[in-house]
């Protein structure tokens, strides 16, 4: 037997997973009519080169500083 939608009984588990789904497809300016793996996938591979462009460390400048030799 199918029940209808207004034979639905309450669900607070339900109702709180449908608005905490909401909520996070919000925050991360996912679409639901999309697909939310490609849409984490892109918004993974963006944060990535963020990082790896945050990461990158110049090299020490050396210029006017001498080399000492040390001898054992």
């Amino acid at each position: 037997m199918e029940l209808k939608e207004n034979d639905r009984r309450a669900n607070p588990p339900r109702d709180a997973r449908a608005a905490l789904d909401t909520a996070v497809l919000t925050a991360y300016g996912f679409s639901a009519k999309k697909d939310l793996l490609a849409q984490l996938l892109a918004l993974n591979l963006e944060r990535a080169a963020e990082e790896a462009e945050a990461a990158k460390v110049e090299k020490p400048k050396t210029a006017g500083v001498k080399r000492t030799e040390q001898t054992t």
